[in-house]
């Protein structure tokens, strides 16, 4: 993850479990439905809250047999649209404009999918980081909890949220 800290994932008969060298151990159940965290001393909020959205929950997701993609997703015309890339690349930001122009958001940063005939994205995290510059530019009106050098946008209006899942019309890969 960083020159201080690591990530190991054990899958076994009881689930899996996932241990950060920062923030704690997280057993997630066998159905994939309970997570139990077994916090690590002088740990931060933020930390913990990246930990558990992106590979905790992803894991807990696959552990139910749900595909996770590393990427935001919004729904447009019925239709979702799924935005991937490494971190840094701007899934939140275009996830976060075309939420503003009408869209509905359906996960950030891990988004679920169905196998299927089309495939469909599955509703995940209705929050969104965001750097503090995008967050001003792109929704200075919107609810923010202050994450270091990023905001959290959350409690976004019901309109703004995708509560079912939509058939994946594309997958974008986001390039620098």
């Amino acid at each position: 993850l960083a020159a201080d800290a690591s990530v190991r994932l054990v899958r076994h008969a009881l689930g899996a479990r996932v241990v950060y060298d920062d923030t704690g151990t997280f057993d997630v159940d066998a159905g994939g439905r309970a997570i139990r965290w077994e916090r690590r001393d002088g740990v931060s909020e933020e930390a913990v809250r990246t930990d558990l959205i992106s590979r905790v929950l992803a894991t807990a997701l696959h552990v139910a047999g749900v595909t996770v993609l590393h990427g935001s997703g919004v729904v447009a015309d019925g239709r979702a649209l799924a935005f991937l890339a490494p971190k840094l690349h701007g899934k939140s930001t275009i996830a976060t404009a075309l939420v503003r122009a009408g869209a509905a958001l359906l996960s950030d940063d891990a988004l679920p999918v169905e196998a299927g005939t089309p495939p469909r994205a599955r509703p995940g995290v209705h929050s969104v980081r965001l750097w503090n510059d995008t967050a001003a530019r792109l929704a200075p009106d919107a609810e923010h909890m202050a994450l270091g050098t990023k905001r959290l946008l959350r409690d976004l209006p019901p309109r703004s949220l995708a509560r079912s899942a939509a058939p994946l019309a594309a997958i974008y890969l986001l390039a620098p």
